[in-house]
């Protein structure tokens, strides 16, 4: 019968749990360049001139501001090719004022406003608090809808109504 050396074992697994560790926390991180990215841009600053400023392209700039990460890096997201409704409540793009696309998932002005209420108060009609990932970043900690699944974090939530404040004030969010 084999058996593994108990020391070896336990090197093994601590630094599969340290990778995994790492993973996560690379996730955030790119989670966070984005979001950044982002809110430069939503601030004013070209895709050029933000490329320079980090010292990257002009054209990965925009691929860091049109995409998601899927937990595998970084993939450009797609057009919709289906009506766009709400994922948090159910509404169709023509019954709300605004609806902000993320990964496979649609937040319209009103969600987000319910939202903003749960994180500040902790509760509200049809919301929960929840320790599961956002449905927009992947990142932890993000209040649910009475449908269930579909999340979005602080940091997520903030985007939101920077894109919708920039709207109400007539500035592009694109």
């Amino acid at each position: 019968m084999d058996t593994l050396d108990p020391d070896l074992l336990a090197h093994a697994r601590s630094t599969l749990e340290r990778v995994a560790a790492l993973e996560r926390d690379l996730d955030v991180a790119k989670a966070d360049v984005r979001h950044a990215v982002r809110r430069l841009q939503l601030a004013g600053g070209s895709v050029r001139t933000i490329g320079k400023a980090l010292g990257m392209s002009h054209q990965r700039v925009q691929q860091l501001v049109e995409s998601v990460d899927d937990g595998k890096g970084w993939k450009r997201r797609g057009r919709a090719t289906g009506p766009m409704i709400c994922t948090f409540c159910g509404r169709p793009d023509q019954e709300v004022a605004k609806l902000i696309a993320g990964p496979n998932v649609y937040i319209c002005d009103a969600c987000v406003a319910a939202a903003r209420e749960v994180a500040d108060s902790g509760s509200s009609a049809g919301w929960t608090s929840s320790t599961k990932a956002c449905s927009f970043c992947g990142t932890r900690n993000a209040p649910r809808s009475s449908r269930g699944e579909p999340r979005i974090c602080r940091d997520c939530l903030a985007l939101c109504e920077e894109i919708l404040t920039k709207d109400r004030s007539g500035a592009s969010s694109d």
